[in-house]
């Protein structure tokens, strides 16, 4: 990964992170007709929302933060399963994303995925425009489950 790092997430890094996922959403709710203080709470409250459900029910994710040259861009949370290594979010500042920073990213993630011999995991929803790279990276399209799209990259590594 030219110039990327990861480092550990530290509750230092909460604030950071919660703005990661408001970048991710902006669009989304650009058309809302609420103001920006209503958008900020409403996107602030899904961020603990999710952290919460990934504490839940990944409760040995590593939460990482991503680094380019010395700049905290995004944000990279993984978990190694006994049955696959499962992306479970990924997600950059608006003035990083276009420049193959996410390709490094998932790329990062399909070579660790061959080195411990697991499929790689992730869902997506349908409409996001990442799940076009997720299947030029090789990963198929595994079925529905509640509003996302399960994808998943056999393991490549032989027996």
């Amino acid at each position: 990964m030219n110039g990327l790092s990861l480092r550990p997430a530290t509750e230092a890094d909460l604030e950071f992170m919660h703005a990661v996922y408001a970048a991710g959403r902006a669009e989304e709710l650009a058309s809302v007709p609420w103001t920006d203080a209503q958008k900020v709470e409403f996107l602030r409250q899904q961020s603990e929302a999710q952290l919460a459900y990934y504490a839940d029910h990944y409760p040995h994710a590593e939460h990482s933060i991503v680094v380019l040259d010395g700049v905290d861009i995004g944000r990279l949370l993984v978990e190694h399963r006994d049955e696959d290594l499962r992306l479970m979010d990924m997600g950059l500042l608006l003035e990083y994303r276009g420049r193959g920073i996410g390709t490094d990213l998932v790329n990062f993630i399909i070579k660790r995925a061959e080195t411990i011999g697991l499929p790689a995991v992730l869902h997506v929803e349908s409409f996001n425009p990442a799940k076009r790279l997720y299947e030029r990276l090789g990963f198929i399209d595994d079925g529905e489950v509640g509003a996302y799209r399960r994808m998943v990259l056999p393991c490549a590594v032989m027996a």
